[in-house]
This record gives C-alpha cells, structure tokens and sequence, in this order.
C-alpha cells in the first residue's frame, strides 16, 4: 500500500474527517477491544475510534487480539445509520452492537491491518 498518506496517529485525532480524501496509514495504534468479528476499537487522541475490516481483509481470514499493536491503512468515511444497518444486514454487526458503531462520528475501513511488537516488547 505504498500509494497511501502516512498521517502521524496525533495528527490524525485532532480532525479524522479532514483525512477522507485520500488513502492513509496510520502506525503505533493499540487495539482497545473487538467489536464483533469484522471491526475493532484504537486508541486515538486518549478516545476510541472504530476500524471497519474490508470485505478483502475478512476473506483472508486477518483477525486482531484486543492489546494488539497495528498499522491501519485505509480510508475515512462518514458514519451513518444506513451504512451501520448494511453492516448488520450482511453479518459483519450483530444488532446488539450497532448502537456502539452508531456513536462513531467517522470510521476506517481498513484495507490493511498488520500487526507489529511495541517498542521494548518481547518477541516471543
């Protein structure tokens, strides 16, 4: 994904909607929980921001653990409740958490997800 925009994660928190032109990278972000099988919640500026698992990512079978350290690369869009009711409509979402995606302003529909060690960490 050398075509995508390294945003620093800093840079990306004070205004994610300003990124929703172009493919982006963001690094050093820690998975804070699963939200379903298909998305999860990163730490962004001290808050949770959801990432969305393209259709490509979950036909490979990428999954994440909760703790986890990732790069993201994909695009920001605008949450709506049409896109959150597809997301249920084809079992990416149970409809017991689309009330929890729905409190997303914007989200990441990730095209890449790869996990590395935190600095320091073990690499056992």
């Amino acid at each position: 994904m050398s075509s995508a925009t390294v945003v620093p994660v800093d840079v990306f928190g004070v205004n994610p909607a300003g990124q929703s032109d172009m493919l982006i990278q963001i690094n050093e972000l820690t998975i804070q929980s699963l939200l379903d099988s298909e998305a999860f919640f990163v730490e962004v500026a001290g808050q949770p921001y959801l990432i969305k698992m393209s259709a490509d990512l979950v036909s490979d079978s990428v999954s994440v653990a909760m703790g986890e350290n990732v790069s993201v690369t994909g695009n920001v869009y605008q949450m709506t409740d049409s896109i959150v009711d597809s997301w249920v409509a084809m079992g990416s979402l149970s409809e017991a958490n689309k009330i929890v995606a729905t409190f997303s302003e914007t989200f990441i529909e990730a095209m890449d997800v790869t996990a590395y060690s935190a600095p320091g960490a073990s690499n056992q």
